[in-house]
């Protein structure tokens, strides 16, 4: 099944984060960029200071703030936390927010340009320093090293508490502007999915295409079947699972797996599992099974169907697992229940 990617640009708008940005930098008297996974920037700086201005006309000296930058959101992602905060090559406080989604690192929000009093600089220690290399006012060109020295004065300083602060306030932000990414994408496809037809032999003429169920009770049948699953709404069109169950509802003839649903909702397969059983009060594999066995005793009761064809058709790799299938749910197994229900007729 093709689940499909998300890139960058699919979740994150430059155009709409832009001013969101220079306003968060204006309040919080920080710097802010977003990036993309190598640390290449995304958007213009805003509230950059003429320290950091200076240092990256020099290309190595931007090199390592890229650097600096995938790191951070990597090192954030290692330590499965929401941020990440570190010592840049500057020995200045950054912040990095990693944007992940499917368990794919596609960039982060930095806050940058801070400094800590040296007593809480010393804290972070050596370990917070993600790349070997220490820069040297030195190095600069173009720059003697008093003015540098001036420039470094100026930059904000904060106190970590303060950084911490920031940092959960963006944070919060970015992984909110994410989740309401995904609804979207999630809700485009679903309806990408609906106008390919997923079920187009309820709406088309049925001597058009052979894969269509022919006879008119059969089509009563499976309309019976979905569209009280459909009413019923097991879960609300903003859940983290919705997309999945919507799949399983119009791909009948698909036993789908848990990696490849989990994937589709952009979600890790532990997680899915998890979001899964708490949103629809049923574990993954027990819930598509139950729904398919709902479809069988609908074909067992209104169609002639025999066991080998219904088992094909809801995606059951042979009809004795179908069978077997069947009898731990319904304590009988298909012909039995089939028989019993045209005596009760």
């Amino acid at each position: 099944m093709n689940t499909g990617n998300i890139e960058l640009s699919m979740v994150f708008k430059v155009a709409d984060w832009e001013p969101v940005q220079r306003e968060i930098s204006k309040l919080t008297g920080v710097s802010m960029l977003a990036v993309d996974y190598k640390g290449a920037p995304i958007t213009p700086i805003s509230g950059c200071s003429a320290f950091c201005a200076a240092i990256r006309k020099k290309a190595e000296m931007d090199g390592r703030c890229s650097k600096c930058f995938s790191l951070g959101g990597m090192e954030a992602i290692r330590q499965r936390k929401p941020y990440h905060i570190f010592l840049c090559h500057f020995g200045m406080a950054c912040v990095s927010i990693p944007i992940v989604v499917r368990d794919k690192y596609l960039g982060g929000i930095m806050l940058e340009q801070i400094l800590l009093p040296e007593n809480e600089k010393a804290a972070l220690g050596s370990s917070d320093r993600l790349i070997a290399e220490v820069s040297r006012f030195d190095e600069v060109e173009g720059e003697t090293k008093l003015n540098l020295s001036k420039m470094y004065s100026a930059l904000p300083q904060k106190k970590l508490d303060e950084v911490v602060e920031i940092a959960e306030m963006v944070s919060a932000l970015v992984h909110y502007t994410l989740e309401m990414a995904m609804q979207v994408i999630n809700t485009k496809r679903t309806y990408e999915w609906m106008l390919q037809g997923a079920i187009p032999y309820i709406f088309d003429d049925p001597s058009k295409n052979a894969y269509e169920i022919q006879e008119r009770d059969k089509v009563d049948m499976f309309m019976t079947t979905s569209m009280r699953y459909a009413n019923k709404e097991i879960v609300k069109k903003d859940s983290p699972v919705f997309l999945a169950i919507s799949y399983i509802h119009e791909h009948t003839n698909e036993m789908v797996n848990l990696k490849d649903m989990a994937a589709l909702c952009h979600l890790s397969p532990s997680y899915f599992s998890k979001a899964f059983y708490k949103e629809v009060g049923e574990h993954f594999r027990n819930y598509q099974l139950k729904y398919k066995l709902d479809m069988a005793k609908e074909k067992l009761i209104n169609t002639n169907m025999n066991v080998d064809q219904i088992a094909l058709t809801l995606g059951f790799q042979d009809a004795s697992y179908f069978i077997k299938i069947f009898k731990k749910f319904e304590d009988i197994t298909p012909n039995v229940y089939r028989n019993k229900k045209k005596l009760i007729t």
